[in-house]
């Protein structure tokens, strides 16, 4: 999990938490993120899992993959 925090430190993701999931032994992962450029837009990121470093690593890989397509999308 302390990769994935430092990711999310790195990207200035401020708004995050972890929290028992709607299943029993699982944890959801919620990340509030809002891109430098806007700072009134915030997506919401999110993972459950049960084993709570993964929910924060795959909440990571969203946020990764919706910025890489941002990028992309403007070339």
């Amino acid at each position: 999990m302390k990769e994935s925090l430092k990711k999310l430190n790195s990207l200035d993701a401020k708004k995050y938490h972890l929290i028992r999931g709607a299943e029993p032994n699982t944890w959801l992962f919620v990340c509030l993120f809002t891109p430098g450029d806007d700072s009134r837009v915030i997506h919401r990121f999110e993972a459950e899992d049960t084993d709570p470093d993964v929910a924060v690593a795959k909440t990571v890989e969203q946020i990764d993959a919706w910025l890489l397509k941002r990028f992309r999308e403007s070339d």
